[in-house]
């Protein structure tokens, strides 16, 4: 079921959630609405969920305009970040409340609501919990069921609201690779809002980079993190170096007598590391080294002070032979350049 906006804006007092957004997300897609806190990702989803009304503009689903329409009369799924489950209702009635609160004429029988809701908590693998309460459960258990609930009116749209927000680390990670494999197999269009971007590029089919109530980027999550539209989504998505141009080539140091009308960066693994002066490699003191896995990364002080990053694979021999407060030498294999100017307002 295609969703598609078209020049939404949406002011709280004084500040602009959303400015004019227009933008079509494809049928069956799971796509990933990113960014920074305030930049009006969630106030997007909940005027496409109905839980906000937009102060101009369009939403259509399937080509159909529901702008005007009641939150009940979309038939979108909501889940929340903290779950709103109903604290006094077991496992089961909270995944039966939409079946059960339709009007009458809508309403299934009892016996159709009880095996429609059995489907779905084994759909999410928490048959075996029908019977507890909220508080009884563990929080990815509680996001499961908030989910089969949102599943239970069938609706034409999933709307996910930082759905693993308030998850531990290791069952966030669990949980993106299940709701990866549960879109699969659901036939609707899936929407969930993130500021992790390894969340949004690891689950999502599209990704949508928003700052200041507008969309900086929309594509593949290859093309958010390969081809950046902006110098915001470079800097946002995946971490990043500043560099400056000299006439011999790059330096990580600014000296104040470098042009910089032209910005560019680099990432923190296309950068050459040495332990002894190159030729074009710029001077740096190591401040850190951290294991992360199946990388290092090296924090770095250049002689102005500025903080570099560099992650080489943890297998290199070179790892064994810095350590901090070691002196290195920098230099960038691959750049990316921005000449547009970023204002103080997109400056991370």
């Amino acid at each position: 079921m295609s969703i598609e906006v078209s020049a939404l804006t949406k002011r709280f007092g004084q500040f602009v959630a959303l400015n004019n957004v227009s933008i079509r997300f494809p049928e069956n897609g799971l796509i990933a609405l990113l960014g920074p806190s305030g930049c009006g990702k969630t106030t997007l989803l909940r005027v496409i969920a109905g839980l906000e009304r937009p102060d101009s503009g369009l939403v259509k689903v399937k080509g159909c305009e529901i702008s005007g329409l009641d939150i009940r009369q979309r038939q979108i799924g909501f889940v929340f970040q903290h779950y709103a489950l109903f604290k006094h209702m077991s496992v089961f009635d909270n995944v039966a409340f939409g079946l059960r609160v339709k009007a009458r004429g809508q309403r299934l029988s009892t016996s159709a609501i009880k095996r429609k809701v059995d489907e779905l908590l084994n759909l999410v693998q928490l048959d075996w919990l029908a019977g507890r309460y909220p508080a009884q459960l563990s929080g990815g258990q509680r996001q499961r069921v908030a989910l089969a609930r949102a599943l239970a009116i069938d609706p034409q749209v999933l709307l996910l609201d930082e759905p693993f927000g308030a998850l531990d680390a290791q069952v966030r990670k669990e949980l993106r690779r299940w709701l990866r494999e549960l879109h699969q197999s659901l036939n609707t269009t899936s929407l969930f809002v993130t500021h992790d971007q390894e969340e949004a590029l690891e689950v999502a089919d599209r990704v949508v980079v928003m700052n200041q109530g507008t969309v900086e980027q929309y594509g593949s999550p290859e093309e958010v993190y390969n081809q950046p539209a902006s110098e915001f989504v470079y800097r946002f998505v995946g971490s990043s170096n500043r560099l400056y141009k000299t006439a011999g080539g790059y330096t990580f140091s600014y000296d104040g007598d470098i042009a910089t009308s032209e910005r560019w960066y680099c990432r923190p693994h296309d950068v050459d590391v040495f332990t002894s002066p190159t030729s074009d490699a710029a001077f740096a003191r190591v401040s850190r080294t951290l294991s992360l896995g199946c990388v290092v990364r090296i924090e770095a002080l250049t002689l102005n002070k500025q903080s570099i990053e560099v992650e080489i694979a943890n297998q290199d021999p070179l790892i064994s032979r810095i350590t901090p407060g070691d002196h290195i030498w920098l230099r960038p294999r691959q750049t990316c350049r921005f000449s547009q100017p970023l204002s103080n307002d997109n400056a991370l």
